[in-house]
């Protein structure tokens, strides 16, 4: 993290401007922060969002209350870290991204992690609270072919935090490997159940709520579950004043989150989007399609670093 540091104490250290918080996993990382984003700007914090890839356009990894960052602004970041010539491209753009937060005064930034937790460029924040989805099997020949390698790279960031929580995707044994004995999992903050109608309860100390489901899958219940809990702990920081019910389903109503189980139309066709591009990615997905009334036709393409096979043999007997 030597060159990114360097970079930014040139600049002022940007990344400290505001509070942060880091999520970091194998999966649901940018789902987990999109829901976190339209929740605590449902309780008028003015955010900021860095997530990783991009779909279309590269000013998608900066949002600014909600809005991704105007090209021209994103351009004038970058011309002032261009000296830097030793950065990646992700050290750039997270760097780009802390000058945007501290230009823009954002109350509360949002940092998905870009792979692994202990090297990775969003660690520089220092970020008070943080969050692990889960530990898949991508990127094992980067962070350990065992899982329990994995999880201790992954958990880096959380045992430094003040505050830290583990989602349900995480299981007992992976848990311990983390290294992170304040972490706690996040149901033990935030219960989500489903009904049968398709509405969510949330619940947390004597709160409630009852919303629909802002993403589609059942696998973003537990992306629910992990954000609403980062939230509480944004509310135990003072980062918030109180997590108040109201916001919550108002926030939720108004989550963005494209490329995840997405609806579009193409002349005339139903084109249903989504990003896995991983084992457990591809499970979630099939799961999903399972249970449709109809038979898609899949067009699949990924890295050539992914088991693509393993991923083929998952996805076939639930398309057409």
């Amino acid at each position: 993290l030597g060159p990114i540091r360097d970079a930014l104490a040139r600049l002022g250290d940007p990344q400290w401007a505001s509070p942060s918080i880091l999520i970091v996993g194998t999966n649901g990382k940018g789902s987990t922060a999109a829901i976190l984003e339209a929740v605590l700007q449902a309780h008028g914090v003015t955010t900021g969002l860095t997530t990783s890839p991009h779909l279309v356009s590269v000013e998608e990894r900066i949002r600014i209350g909600g809005r991704d960052i105007r090209r021209k602004r994103l351009e004038d970041h970058l011309e002032t870290l261009a000296p830097d010539v030793d950065l990646t491209f992700f050290e750039t753009i997270t760097s780009a991204a802390f000058l945007a937060f501290a230009d823009a005064g954002v109350e509360i930034a949002i940092l998905e992690a870009g792979m692994g937790g202990s090297w990775d460029a969003t660690r520089v924040a220092d970020s008070a609270v943080a969050g692990l989805t889960n530990v898949g099997s991508d990127h094992a020949s980067w962070l350990g072919e065992d899982i329990l390698d994995r999880a201790r790279d992954k958990g880096a960031p959380l045992r430094v935090a003040s505050r830290a929580v583990v989602g349900s995707g995480v299981t007992p044994g992976v848990v311990s490997a983390l290294g992170a004995p304040n972490a706690g999992p996040a149901r033990e903050l935030v219960e989500v159940t489903t009904r049968e109608d398709g509405l969510m309860r949330l619940a947390w100390d004597d709160n409630a709520v009852e919303t629909p489901l802002p993403l589609t899958g059942a696998h973003q219940i537990a992306n629910i579950e992990l954000a609403l809990a980062l939230a509480r702990c944004a509310e135990a920081e003072g980062l918030i004043t109180r997590l108040d019910p109201e916001a919550v389903a108002q926030g939720l109503t108004r989550v963005r989150w494209s490329g995840r189980l997405s609806e579009h139309a193409l002349g005339g066709r139903k084109i249903l989007v989504d990003a896995a591009h991983n084992l457990e990615g591809a499970e979630a997905l099939a799961a999903h399609l399972s249970l449709q009334q109809r038979r898609y036709n899949l067009l699949f393409s990924c890295l050539e670093d992914k088991d693509v096979e393993t991923m083929a043999a998952v996805l076939e007997p639930v398309v057409e």
